[in-house]
């Protein structure tokens, strides 16, 4: 398994400690101002429930400001203190301005100064304790990346990298020897690619990230001040100056949220289509024989295969004759039910479970099958950048008409248009855009569709 899939692991962690941090430093300064006879009480003491009554939007507004802030990462976060006492200062500020519009309860001053500085002293110290475990989780293995070195085989510069005891490099490989890198990347389960090119090779770059993979964490190690481009975050690993390209949407927190997105997506859909699950089983057993489910290995994130479910809409043993080929519009092997379970995509339900499982998302690019992955990667050179998320039910590209038998580089295009442009709010939208879309397949929609 890849570390980096380890990665939001550690970060759910970190989010963790951090809202138990959020409560415990609010429930400390209660005890502080009320209780501990630090400073005079002179208008009574409040009840606890009173002051516990806003502690879910503190800490949904905590972990909002924390992300925006940048306190949510793998990397090492400089000036992580004093990014802290801004976030935690800007949380205080925004409580204030709620509870002076709502003044039905007011929240002693005194207690907010002490809680900006209980928050602070007990996340800082928890950071210190998330440090400790990210280092002894480094030291075991389970987040130590495993890397690859592209260069001219420079010795310190592998020394260089193991010293900072985060990376495990697998090979040095020569730049002019690039033709075994896909396998050597699969095989050996490589988690980042260090650059060093020379300057005259530097137009390889593109080619080594289509050849490896767009799920590689690609550090580069510059030579020359002229690859300094916006494009690049610029970073250290140890004593060593790197160009890092700039993470795509989903990745780390964006991951998690992703997750829980659709866990409660396919749960939802899932209770609310019971009854028209059962219908679609009794219609399917009473128009052909064969199984209910279909079951197809495809091809899921970081080029994983996993077994698809749909319910079944051809014929038994369909592709028996042909082998692997794309359906086509008046398809012989398609049955009665079928017709129907295609044109309304509701034979993608079981895939729900999948969801569910981690093999897909609900949004997404397509899965493919493994035959046509091979045959496609072939073609075109960005097409394993599908693969650097999961495959989702529905997707920008089948909103805007690019399904079945229709152009694949329109398709690729946006497909990695809805990678590099993720937010949950865009899912939503193709959602939204998705239901219209299984019934009114025509002009009309598509005119408004745009328009959104």
């Amino acid at each position: 398994m890849s570390k980096r899939d380890n990665e939001w692991l550690y970060i759910a962690l970190t989010i963790a400690v951090d809202i138990l941090s959020v409560n415990l430093a609010y429930l400390l300064a209660f005890w502080l101002r009320f209780y501990a006879g630090i400073v005079p009480i002179t208008k009574g003491i409040p009840s606890l429930g009173s002051y516990l009554y806003p502690m879910v939007m503190i800490t949904f507004l905590f972990i909002i400001i924390f992300k925006v802030m940048g306190l949510y990462t793998i990397q090492k976060i400089k000036s992580e203190g004093w990014k802290i006492t801004k976030a935690v200062s800007l949380l205080i500020l925004i409580f204030m301005a709620v509870t002076f519009l709502y003044r039905e309860i007011s929240y002693s001053r005194v207690f907010l100064s002490l809680f900006w500085g209980t928050t602070i002293l007990i996340v800082m110290l928890s950071r210190r304790v998330i440090t400790k475990v990210k280092e002894n989780l480094i030291e075991k293995g389970i987040l130590k990346k495993r890397a690859l070195i592209i260069t001219s085989r420079n010795e310190n510069l592998k020394k260089e990298l193991e010293a900072t005891k985060e990376f495990e490099i697998v090979q040095v490989v020569d730049f002019k020897d690039l033709n075994k890198l896909r396998k050597l990347v699969k095989d050996k389960f490589i988690d980042t690619i260090f650059l060093m090119l020379p300057d005259t090779e530097q137009h390889q770059i593109l080619d080594i990230i289509n050849v490896a993979g767009h799920h590689i964490d690609y550090k580069i190690i510059p030579t020359v001040t002229d690859l300094v481009k916006k494009q690049f975050i610029i970073s250290y690993v140890g004593a060593l100056p790197v160009l890092t390209l700039k993470e795509t949407p989903l990745q780390g927190f964006n991951m998690l949220m992703k997750r829980i997105f659709d866990i409660v997506i396919a749960t939802t859909i899932l209770l609310l289509s019971l009854p028209l699950t059962m219908i679609i089983a009794l219609a399917i057993k009473l128009s052909s024989s064969g199984p209910l489910l279909y079951h197809q290995e495809r091809i899921s994130y970081n080029n994983k295969p996993f077994t698809i479910h749909k319910f079944r809409t051809m014929i038994q043993e369909a592709e028996k004759e042909t082998g692997p080929i794309w359906a086509k519009k008046d398809d012989g092997r398609v049955t009665k039910t079928g017709h129907w379970l295609r044109k309304t995509n509701l034979d993608e339900l079981p895939q729900l479970i999948n969801v569910l499982k981690g093999d897909m998302s609900i949004v997404g690019p397509r899965p493919e099958r493994p035959f046509f992955t091979e045959k496609f990667s072939k073609e075109i050179k960005a097409y394993f950048e599908r693969h650097t998320v999961k495959p989702g039910m529905t997707g920008w590209a089948q909103v805007n008409g690019y399904i079945g038998n229709t152009s694949l580089e329109e398709r690729i295009k946006h497909d990695v248009y809805y990678i590099q442009n993720w937010s949950l709010l865009f899912d939503l939208k193709i959602l939204f855009l998705t239901l219209p879309f299984i019934f009114s397949q025509n002009l009309q929609f598509d005119k408004w569709r745009h328009r959104l």
